[in-house]
């Protein structure tokens, strides 16, 4: 293996480590109450794409589970199985709702990753502004709204396995 092979090696692992320590999750000390969005819905069986809007305030009462990303973002795209597994594990669960959230990306590169990585769950897309006032500094991005539209928790970056803690903090709001 060459020097460059080698070095570059090091430096991927190192990123990856990184990410894993910096990955973490804030639990909410005093409800904050969402910010109450509407997102242009994608559909990938319609022929242009757009599905219907997604309201926040649609899904009050129910527990709502936040990624929000972009497909060019490689952490957000390692962390797509395990958002759909998520959502697999809660679809016949009529009090739980995953939701992607991409930061404006167009309907059609939105609807192609949906298509490529096999997402199932629903997905819209917000703009910029939108992602500030949920305080999104970077992605992946993962929230979870509780069912009285108050934020629960937080959680930046990704590791793999968190899905678990996730679903944790899901039944936990669920009892």
């Amino acid at each position: 293996m060459t020097t460059y092979k080698k070095l570059s090696l090091a430096l991927a692992l190192m990123f990856l480590l990184i990410g894993a320590l910096f990955a973490r999750a804030t639990r909410s000390a005093s409800p904050q109450a969402a910010y109450d969005f509407t997102l242009q819905g994608i559909d990938i069986t319609q022929s242009n794409d757009l599905g219907n809007p997604i309201r926040l305030s649609d899904f009050r009462g129910q527990v709502v589970f936040l990624e929000f990303f972009a497909s060019w973002c490689r952490a957000c795209v390692i962390a797509k199985p395990a958002v759909e597994a998520l959502h697999i594990a809660n679809k016949n669960n009529d009090s739980v709702v995953v939701l992607g959230v991409n930061l404006s990306e167009s309907p059609s590169v939105v609807a192609h990753f949906m298509r490529d990585k096999g997402i199932t769950h629903k997905v819209g897309i917000m703009d910029n502004v939108g992602a500030r006032r949920f305080n999104v500094t970077s992605i992946p991005t993962f929230m979870i709204i509780d069912q009285n539209g108050n934020i629960a928790n937080v959680y930046r970056g990704f590791r793999l396995g968190m899905e678990r803690t996730w679903q944790t903090d899901i039944n936990a709001l669920l009892q």
